[in-house]
């Protein structure tokens, strides 16, 4: 039986895939959470059953590769940066949504780090009036996104008329770059 990792490559009903993760399924058999890479399939999330499956594993050492002749190596700064921001944060640290341009106090950061903690991301915040509530909500909202596991737009079209556009903009910024 072979042993599937992550960032695996494959070539399954010929087309080449990037396996996301590996699962035993009730079976005892593979189950293969897979990306597409070539033009046909780029980007299309498949599931594929290692038993039912005829897979050839892409030997790294037989991969031809090709020299970036960019100015400094723009090219492939460009490719690695866009592969890092397509990787989706499992942990329950906070990536990106305390980088927004706000004037951030400590404690604004508990309710997001407490959401993120638990199997459904569902908080009630209520505090004095002025302490941040906004943006606790938009860094736990860009958290979410950030984890595929919220809209972008959710936040500002259910809430403006409650809340003032600048209290919003700094969240745009994060929200719009982490796409």
């Amino acid at each position: 039986m072979i042993d599937f990792a992550p960032g695996m490559r494959t070539i399954i009903r010929d087309e080449e895939w990037m396996v996301k993760k590996t699962e035993t399924n009730s079976l005892g058999n593979k189950t293969l959470y897979c990306i597409g890479i070539l033009p046909l399939v780029k980007d299309r999330e498949a599931i594929f059953l290692a038993d039912l499956e005829q897979i050839q594993i892409v030997n790294p050492a037989e991969v031809k590769l090709i020299a970036d002749n960019s100015p400094f190596y723009i090219r492939a700064l460009l490719y690695l940066e866009s592969q890092w921001r397509q990787q989706i944060p499992t942990d329950v640290n906070l990536h990106i949504g305390h980088q927004a341009a706000m004037d951030l106090m400590p404690y604004q950061l508990d309710p997001a780090k407490l959401a993120l903690q638990r199997p459904r991301q569902r908080i009630l915040i209520a505090d004095t009036v002025g302490l941040g509530k906004t943006l606790e909500a938009g860094i736990l909202m860009t958290e979410l996104i950030a984890r595929g596991k919220g809209n972008p737009c959710s936040y500002s079209q259910e809430h403006d008329d409650a809340v003032p556009e600048r209290n919003v903009e700094p969240f745009h910024h994060s929200l719009l770059s982490t796409h």
